[in-house]
């Protein structure tokens, strides 16, 4: 009983702990021709580890704000001729950049639409009522952004690649934090009271062997080898003992 307990409560705590720890990044899809590199997909994923970003490779993946402030910096190099890069996700990102040290900038890709904008009072299409109750209520109009385009350094816009638009928004992690925190200290209450009152009644067990073994004419000494020898504690045997004299 008591080792299913301890079980439970790792489970709990382990469950609680990845929910809370789970990491946000973009996932680029990216092929390489003798043209070139080729975008073809974005998502955004969720994952319970976090990743060590490389920062080493042949190219470089550069997360950039508005305001032309790097916010990530990481790099890559292609085992094959397509390649999935990992990158971290930052809510304030404005385009990703793909480099290399002898042609400058490759690639530019428009990644507003992936940014939180939960709160600013418009129900966009990357959000639901159940994602952000903020903006999207019943009475409130949907506002249509359209998909983000690759743009080229020769601005040519005309390759619409596909993105897959993740509706889940990343919530704050706080209220998930105090919620397993609270779920655990319940537990080990739990787990404690449970010990507690297990230990009441192996105590009260042994006095009422000791009185009615003392009643018989036994010993004390007598009866205290035979509890121990039967896996009682000699500390849970002598308190007991104390109970009954004192």
């Amino acid at each position: 009983m008591k080792h299913s307990k301890l079980i439970m409560l790792l489970l709990i705590f382990s469950l609680f702990s990845s929910i809370a720890l789970a990491e946000k990044y973009y996932v680029l899809d990216i092929s390489k021709k003798d043209s070139g590199i080729t975008f073809n997909k974005l998502d955004v994923e969720f994952l319970e580890q976090d990743l060590t970003m490389s920062t080493l490779g042949e190219y470089d993946v550069v997360v950039l704000s508005a305001s032309k402030s790097v916010l990530h910096r990481s790099s890559f190099s292609f085992s094959n001729g397509q390649e999935l890069v990992y990158v971290r996700y930052s809510e304030n990102a404005d385009k990703i950049e793909i480099r290399n040290s002898t042609e400058g900038v490759l690639l530019e890709l428009d990644v507003k639409p992936y940014s939180d904008v939960c709160g600013d009072n418009l129900c966009q299409s990357t959000e639901t009522l159940e994602t952000c109750p903020l903006d999207c209520k019943e009475e409130v109009k949907t506002v249509i952004i359209k998909e983000p385009i690759l743009e080229t350094l020769s601005g040519d816009r005309s390759f619409e690649p596909e993105y897959s638009i993740i509706k889940e928004r990343e919530e704050s992690r706080l209220p998930v934090i105090l919620i397993s925190s609270s779920i655990i200290f319940l537990s080990l209450i739990v787990l404690v009271f449970s010990l507690f009152i297990h230990n009441l009644k192996q105590r009260r067990k042994i006095e009422e062997y000791l009185v009615q073994n003392i009643n018989k004419g036994y010993s004390v000494r007598q009866i205290s080898n035979v509890l121990m020898n039967n896996g009682y504690k000699k500390k849970d045997v002598g308190e007991a003992i104390d109970s009954i004299y004192n």
